[in-house]
């Protein structure tokens, strides 16, 4: 008899409540791994929690840190700021002032040329020194 025959009528003589006993030990067998994947999926998942919830602690620790630190800023700046308007209505005064000077320094000149047309050719020859401009200034303040 060959060896399949043989196996064959040994398992025909295994009553089927074995065969159901075997059958209930292979799933239980199954779910027990299934629920040691799963323990360790658990297990994961609540080191991997806590692992972002520590990082969420720092990360809130930081943003309270820097909100105190922006605050004793501000705070140490705050006159600074309320002074900017003050600073900045005198640097806008000053442009002014400036601005009309030189517009009247340019009308000055004009009036020189055209007072002593000379005065414009040589200048226009010749490049007009920092010192004689201011002559021809004082010159035409005393007029």
């Amino acid at each position: 008899m060959s060896f399949g025959l043989m196996l064959l009528s040994w398992i025909r003589k295994v009553p089927a409540w074995a065969w159901l006993a075997l059958a209930a030990a292979g799933v239980i067998g199954w779910q027990h791994i299934e629920i040691g994947h799963y323990k360790a999926k658990a297990a994961a998942f609540v080191t991997e929690t806590a692992s972002l919830e520590a990082a969420q602690y720092v990360s809130l620790s930081t943003i309270e840190t820097q909100r105190v630190a922006l605050k004793q800023w501000a705070d140490k700046y705050k006159n600074d700021m309320q002074n900017g308007a003050f600073i900045t209505k005198q640097a806008v005064q000053f442009a002014a002032d400036q601005q009309h000077a030189n517009q009247s320094s340019q009308q000055k000149l004009r009036v020189i040329y055209e007072t002593f047309p000379s005065v414009k050719a040589w200048a226009a020859a010749h490049g007009a020194p920092a010192d004689v401009v201011g002559r021809m200034r004082d010159n035409a303040n005393a007029h």
